[in-house]
């Protein structure tokens, strides 16, 4: 069995450890019964306060947001070359990662 260890401490702070196989426990060593609707809440949470740092950073194959100096470069090419709308280099980049990368709802 796998566990959400994030979520897991998210939703029940008192837990200081967790065993795949075992399941999570407390300060004292005494099992900590879980409820899997808090997990399950305390992800959508989680999930929520992450997709921000996910579109800067990227998630496993897909991109995130270039760095400021290359969407400055971007934004330039896109003035000089008539560009700045919808079929800009800049605007279908960022539109790839808020699609690729979508917000929580």
């Amino acid at each position: 069995m796998s566990l959400d260890h994030e979520a897991i401490y998210k939703a029940y702070p008192n837990v200081v450890t967790i065993d795949d196989d075992t399941g999570a426990y407390d300060e004292s060593g005494s099992i900590v019964n879980l409820d899997l609707s808090n997990i399950a809440a305390a992800r959508v949470e989680l999930d929520k306060l992450n997709y921000k740092r996910d579109r800067v950073l990227g998630i496993g194959t897909t991109a995130g947001y270039p760095d400021w100096r290359e969407q400055m470069d971007m934004l330039y090419h896109d003035i000089k070359n008539g560009t700045l709308n919808t079929s800009g280099k800049w605007y279908v980049g960022i539109t790839s990662v808020k699609t690729n990368i979508p917000k929580p709802s």
